[in-house]
């Protein structure tokens, strides 16, 4: 692999990093902001409580369907969603 490959390389995962720890920071803020705690959250979804919270410290663990329903119990439209995942 080239430097320039290695560079590119570099980016794209610094940039992927950081878009998920802002979906991550963002599932966080929504539960704040509407009273729910962790443990309903997970109630909501059918897991632990430990797989959200691990979900939320490594957010490479959220599949799409699962990052879905949680915008959906948060009363997230589609073009929040959109705007979160897209955004650079």
């Amino acid at each position: 692999m080239s430097n320039g490959e290695k560079m590119k390389r570099k980016i794209f995962i610094t940039k992927t990093r950081k878009k998920l720890n802002r979906v991550s920071d963002h599932i966080r803020g929504s539960l704040k902001r509407q009273h729910m705690t962790q443990t309903q959250m997970s109630d909501k979804l059918g897991i632990k409580q430990q797989t959200l919270s691990k979900w939320l410290e490594d957010p490479t663990r959220i599949t799409l369907e699962n990052f879905f329903d949680m915008m959906e119990i948060l009363g997230e439209g589609e073009k929040e969603v959109s705007e979160l995942l897209c955004e650079e």
